[in-house]
């Protein structure tokens, strides 16, 4: 009997530190970080006709412009707001790459499947994992971006 009792004993000691099942939830700003080819590039001016919109690469002649973002996760594993830089590197046949900061500190937070940008509060694009999409504003003018990560 006292064989019993101790098998029983031991058998709800070992199932009592089972693991949980739940999966940590995925870090937003990991999730989005990388490289990203750019495919359109719109910029609007309100009362203005120098609006343009551009298929990237986009080619004329001998020169071909392409347009590359980088997304760095800016987050340390123990922040509870994940956050990225974004930067962006325009690239012209027969030039030499110009590169710059496009945002910084932007705030990401995970909407369902997909992912949210954030700056001040104020959504500036999506991103899947795969496509991203921004859209920046400032003042009168407005820039579109959408790109796929390589």
């Amino acid at each position: 009997m006292k064989k019993i009792l101790l098998f029983f004993g031991i058998l709800l000691a070992v199932g009592a530190c089972k693991k949980s099942n739940s999966d940590p939830a995925p870090d937003p700003a990991a999730a989005v970080a990388g490289t990203y080819s750019v495919s359109k590039y719109a910029y609007d001016s309100t009362g203005t006709t120098s609006d343009y919109s551009y298929n990237l690469p986009y080619t004329v002649g001998t020169q071909t412009l392409a347009i590359v973002l980088t997304v760095k996760n800016t987050s340390t594993n123990t922040a509870t707001v994940k956050t990225v830089d974004i930067s962006g590197t325009t690239k012209i046949t027969g030039q030499p790459d110009d590169s710059g900061d496009l945002v910084k500190n932007v705030e990401v937070r995970q909407s369902g499947s997909s992912y949210e940008f954030f700056q001040n509060s104020t959504s500036i694009g999506t991103a899947d994992g795969t496509n991203l999409t921004l859209k920046l504003t400032s003042g009168a003018e407005s820039l579109q971006i959408t790109a796929k990560k390589q």
